[in-house]
């Protein structure tokens, strides 16, 4: 008796061996099956992330040549009566009638164009001879603006564009735009410029959804930032021109 349940006892374990054995191929499929279909949603996830991201960035290049190609609109926009200032300065050079003809056509300008705040010529000195705007402060010098100095010593008759300021004609945030004026010589003989309003270009920008934590920023090739929309005070004139964008 002792024996027979020593070999059934045998036969039982070997059995038990034999099931255990059986068992672990198919432990190891079923694990492989897992993780395989635990790398199948990573995988698929990581597409669909990528599909999103690049949806969002062609969205945001197509969003960004549409506000340059806006800006370099409203910059040309104010290029156009600078020339023609210049060009009816030089013909009526002696004519006495010539500040109230060259503001008359400025203010017909400034009527059609709201985006561009105010037209001023002024003489080789930086003072205000014309402009486009009333009640201007006597004696006026706007000889220490970045536009006035860079033109007195360029001889170059391409517009300029300069930093954000704030005008000391309309007390509003601007962009001014401007053309040096030759004398017959070929002297300095001053500046016309025209200054964009920075309100309806900012306003414009904000017709475009860049998300809750967007931003839209619009600089000089010199990474000088011209505005900047949500709108930060501090970082209008900012130089960029060291950081990676």
């Amino acid at each position: 008796m002792v024996l027979l349940g020593t070999v059934s006892c045998r036969r039982i374990d070997k059995l038990n061996s034999i099931s255990s054995t059986a068992q672990k191929p198919w432990r190891l499929r079923a694990g492989a099956i897992a993780v395989g279909f635990f790398l199948l949603l990573v995988w698929m996830e990581v597409g669909l992330w990528q599909r999103h991201v690049d949806d969002a960035n062609a969205r945001m290049s197509q969003l960004a040549v549409s506000l340059s190609q806006q800006a370099d609109d409203t910059i040309e926009l104010a290029k156009l009566p600078l020339a023609s200032v210049v060009a009816e300065l030089n013909d009526e050079r002696d004519d006495l009638q010539i500040a109230s003809k060259v503001r008359g056509a400025m203010q017909r300008v400034i009527a059609a164009t709201p985006r561009i705040d105010s037209l001023t010529v002024l003489s080789a000195d930086g003072d205000v001879f014309v402009s486009s705007v009333d009640d201007i402060t006597p004696g006026l010098n706007l000889s220490n603006r970045e536009y006035f100095k860079y033109h007195a010593s360029s001889v170059l008759a391409e517009a300029f564009v300069g930093k954000p300021i704030r005008s000391r004609l309309t007390n509003h945030l601007v962009i001014p735009v401007s053309q040096r004026i030759d004398r017959e010589d070929g002297s300095f003989g001053g500046v016309v410029v025209a200054t964009i309003s920075l309100g309806h270009l900012s306003d414009f920008f904000r017709q475009f959804d860049v998300g809750r934590r967007g931003s839209v920023l619009l600089a000089r090739q010199d990474g000088i930032v011209l505005t900047r929309i949500p709108f930060r005070h501090d970082a209008l004139g900012m130089d960029l021109s060291d950081q990676p964008l």
